[in-house]
């Protein structure tokens, strides 16, 4: 039996834009926010409702990071919305996220590896992994995620067949930090950067330090010589199969949040979305035809929570939700599936 959600009203699709803009924003945009609770009472029965997704737990807030922050734990009305937002946001990653899974970081080991043995790491769904790596690295493994290590005597590869990594080199002067994804590389000697394998390619983010990321071979546009893109910090760039490596351009600080339980998107496509969003579910996300994975997406939204996510998403794009045995399925408004 297929079961259709409700229509967003005009409240709910406002707080929901409200709950993204506060975790994301500086708090510049608190007044406005303030101006809209205001005018309508359905607005603030609104945003409480959204906001409850994302209230803090009686669980998590015994955790260490809550008794080490500098919020008191003053009754839901008493806080700022954007403040309770920010403390639920941190906390993605020690709680009960959508669909019932959690997002934990397991305890470091270092592996102690013979010159060129391999070792491969995999994360489940919605399991978030941290690794010491016998150089002195630290890598966090994404859910779905799936990581080959080789060392050797000149160099340390890495690479990284599906979901993401954020690596944290130790410094080698012999031995180049090389991580391989799709069909490019990227190489460090002593930095900090993501690295994320999805249906558009390869995506590189440095948060420190400098890189080279390279496409490797010749293809469409791209020269045998062609000189890799060195990125600076606050930079991003995406690469495929088909097209050389482009200009780096600036990234939000928002999409760094990912080990913290936060997912955001700025303006990307469907289908890159909803494969991140359903490496932290086992309740997975379907389009009901290719096309819908061109269209473009943004906003804030916690790792694992598919039904809030389809939910913005069809409010965004004008889509329906069908909840399934084996999902949720994003459809047109019109859309009937042959049978």
């Amino acid at each position: 039996m297929v079961r259709q959600h409700p229509p967003l009203s005009r409240a709910e699709r406002e707080a929901t834009d409200w709950l993204t803009r506060l975790q994301l924003g500086d708090g510049s945009e608190q007044a406005e926010f303030d101006a809209w609770l205001a005018a309508d009472p359905a607005n603030a029965a609104a945003f409480e409702a959204v906001r409850q997704s994302v209230a803090t737990t009686d669980v998590a807030a015994g955790s260490k990071l809550v008794r080490n922050s500098r919020l008191h734990r003053a009754s839901v009305f008493q806080r700022k919305p954007g403040t309770t937002l920010a403390l639920a946001a941190g906390l993605a990653a020690l709680t009960v996220i959508g669909g019932g899974v959690a997002l934990r970081e397991l305890d470091s080991f270092r592996p102690s590896l013979s010159a060129g043995e391999a070792a491969v790491y995999a994360t489940r769904t919605g399991e978030l992994r941290t690794l010491a790596l016998a150089d002195g690295s630290k890598v966090t493994l994404d859910a779905g995620s799936l990581l080959r290590v080789t060392y050797t005597a000149d160099a340390r590869r890495i690479r990284l067949d599906s979901g993401r990594a954020r690596f944290e080199v130790a410094h080698d002067s012999a031995r180049p930090f090389i991580v391989s994804a799709g069909d490019g590389s990227i190489v460090a000697r002593g930095t900090v950067f993501d690295v994320s394998v999805g249906p558009s390619g390869v995506h590189v983010v440095l948060l420190k330090g400098s890189v080279e990321v390279t496409r490797n071979g010749e293809g469409a546009g791209q020269s045998a010589d062609a000189p890799p893109r060195q990125l600076r910090p606050g930079q991003q760039v995406t690469f495929d199969s088909r097209s050389p490596v482009p200009e780096p351009v600036p990234v939000s600080s928002a999409e760094l949040r990912w080990t913290a339980g936060m997912l955001a998107f700025d303006d990307v496509r469907l289908v890159d979305a909803v494969a991140e969003l359903n490496r932290y579910s086992a309740r997975k996300i379907r389009l009901a035809t290719p096309e819908l994975g061109d269209r473009r997406i943004g906003g804030g939204y916690r790792a694992g929570d598919v039904e809030g996510f389809a939910r913005a998403a069809a409010a965004a794009l004008d889509l329906r939700i069908e909840s399934r045995a084996d999902g949720i399925l994003l459809a047109p408004a019109q859309y009937r599936e042959n049978r």
